[in-house]
């Protein structure tokens, strides 16, 4: 499939470089009507779900995104936050073997509101984390820059190492933190496999937004509010 990927045919494989290189500056042009001045007040959230995590043995039977899509449509409807955003994957490991290698779909969604006390408590109890996931959410001011957009359906995939605590020059603890390498040999296979599976498409995420097409041009537009509240499972 990959090789027969033309310009003006393209294979719209998750595996293809050309057609995700394509896909992520689609988006950033799609949304920029969003971050045109006057800016209005944007939030970056990263989210990775505990039980989304992939078994290194079981990518090729997995639905890589779904689990996640779902979880979180759901968790934006309880608060009743919209947001658009994409989808992305790594290799997870930790430099002692504290737990097993395995994959972790994770999203980066970009929300036009201010999260109030209440909704992100909510939004925090629907992805808790664990040993292998300590930080399940990050959230952050948008600034509406392009290579932050950009960032949300990158074209190129990450090995995550978690590293031990270490004690800093002042005698102070370090925090959780990891280093990033490539992933190469099998895993990368794999992974290219399982992306070509779930095609380009599953890596966007739209919740209370459409894209849409228009004398050529194409933009990701606001909808009707999200669904009612749905309760937690």
């Amino acid at each position: 499939m990959l090789d027969a990927c033309r310009s003006r045919r393209p294979c719209l494989s998750g595996a293809c470089p050309p057609c995700t290189c394509a896909a992520q500056r689609m988006f950033v042009h799609a949304t920029r009507k969003f971050f045109e001045p006057p800016l209005g007040h944007f939030l970056a959230v990263y989210i990775v779900w505990r039980k989304s995590l992939i078994d290194c043995t079981h990518l090729a039977a997995e639905d890589l995104y779904g689990p996640t899509r779902r979880r979180l449509r759901r968790a934006l409807a309880d608060i009743r936050v919209p947001a658009f955003g994409g989808f992305d994957i790594s290799l997870n490991e930790h430099e002692a073997r504290r737990f097993a290698p395995h994959w972790a779909p994770h999203v980066l969604i970009f929300a036009p509101t201010k999260l109030s006390g209440r909704r992100e408590e909510r939004l925090r109890e629907w992805f808790l984390g664990d040993a292998r996931t300590p930080r399940p959410i990050l959230i952050k001011r948008f600034d509406g820059r392009r290579v932050g957009r950009a960032y949300a359906l990158k074209p190129d995939f990450g090995r995550r190492i978690s590293l031990k605590p270490r004690l800093s020059a002042d005698g102070s603890r370090s925090t959780f933190s990891t280093r990033s390498k490539p992933i190469f040999g099998r895993e990368r296979v794999d992974l290219a496999l399982a992306l070509d599976r779930a095609g380009l498409d599953s890596r966007l995420f739209l919740w209370g937004y459409q894209l849409v097409q228009f004398r050529g041009d194409v933009e990701i537009v606001r909808i009707s509010p999200p669904g009612p509240s749905i309760r937690r499972s």
